[in-house]
Order: C-alpha cells, then sequence, then structure tokens
C-alpha cells in the first residue's frame, strides 16, 4: 500500500504517481542505485506502472516516493514491512543523486 503524505524540512514523502515511473526507470541507471537491488536492467515503463500498481495493492508493504524540491528523487519503504508481490523488487533502500535515505 502506499504511504501517507509527510513533510518534512527538506523532503516530502508521498504517494507515488502514475508520473513517477519514468524518473524511477532512470534511476536504475545509476549504479549507487542499483547496488543492493536484483534487478539491473531498467525496466519498460508498462512494467515499471505495473510494479507501482502491485506495490499500491500490497497490504504487506507501505512505499512512498522521496520528493525534493518537486521532484521525486527516490523510492522508499517503510523499514520492518516486507512486500509480498511475487518478484518485487527489493530497491527501495537507496536514494539516487545528492539524496540519500
Amino acid at each position: 500500500m502506499y504511504g501517507p503524505v509527510i513533510q518534512g524540512k527538506l523532503v516530502l514523502l508521498r504517494p507515488p504517481r502514475s508520473e513517477d515511473a519514468e524518473a524511477m526507470i532512470a534511476w536504475f541507471e545509476d549504479m549507487e542505485v542499483t547496488r543492493y537491488i536484483a534487478v539491473r536492467n531498467p525496466p519498460n515503463l508498462d512494467f515499471e506502472k505495473e510494479w507501482l500498481d502491485k506495490m499500491a495493492r500490497d497490504p504487506n508493504s507501505v512505499f512512498w516516493v522521496i520528493e525534493h524540491d518537486g521532484h521525486a528523487v527516490a523510492p522508499k519503504r517503510r523499514p520492518g514491512t516486507r512486500s509480498s508481490v511475487a518478484g518485487a523488487r527489493k530497491r527501495s533502500w537507496t536514494a539516487s543523486g545528492s539524496m540519500r535515505s
């Protein structure tokens, strides 16, 4: 499921939007992002949107997008939750760019 909106001093945690899928694909080009996950190659846009839909329906996981200056900069799963979605990518512990979670 998606988490609620949480506003911090520097970032906003918010539910992902469909338009975030394209930015999320680009994160796979960053070796720092893909270093700790099983998926190495960027998925296509339809696959990414399907994955976001699965995360939204997964009752065992809480998922956000980290937004900074109006741009999605990283995905984030609440610590201690797990995904029951078969084949779900575990990529929610590393942020891209200059932001680090």
